[in-house]
């Protein structure tokens, strides 16, 4: 039997949980999409934990979320390979890599470097994808 049909994967489920906080919801336009990082933290632990929190032993796929914020939460919960259908979603990974390595830098304290970011390297993945 089909878990989701007979709501079983949500019968633990509240709408109230869901809800926008009081007073928000008449300043967001809609449509909107509102992304709770706490949820995005906590499924991650829970994918990490199938996994006995080996981190290399998941490879989320880009597509299923296109969402770089989701993705720099992967990154720093350990994440570090992913799949991508495109070669816009592999640049698009690698200036979310800059993203967080440049806020690490800094974080620590750490000068920097005059070395060229991930994202440059987008149009050489983007060529080779195309050579034989």
């Amino acid at each position: 039997s089909d878990p989701c049909r007979g709501g079983e994967w949500f019968a633990g489920l509240s709408s109230a949980e869901y809800a926008l906080p009081p007073g928000l919801e008449d300043k967001v336009m809609s449509p909107a999409l509102l992304v709770d990082l706490a949820k995005v933290r906590h499924n991650i632990d829970v994918v990490l934990g199938l996994m006995h929190g080996d981190a290399n032993r998941w490879r989320p796929h880009l597509k299923t979320t296109k969402c770089s914020r989701v993705w720099l939460e992967a990154l720093r919960a350990g994440v570090r390979h992913f799949k991508v259908a495109t070669t816009r979603e592999a640049a698009v990974l690698l200036r979310t890599v800059d993203e967080l390595l440049v806020k690490e830098a800094n974080e620590d304290g750490a000068p920097e470097t005059d070395a060229a970011p991930a994202a440059d390297a987008a149009p050489a993945l983007a060529d080779s994808a195309r050579t034989p």
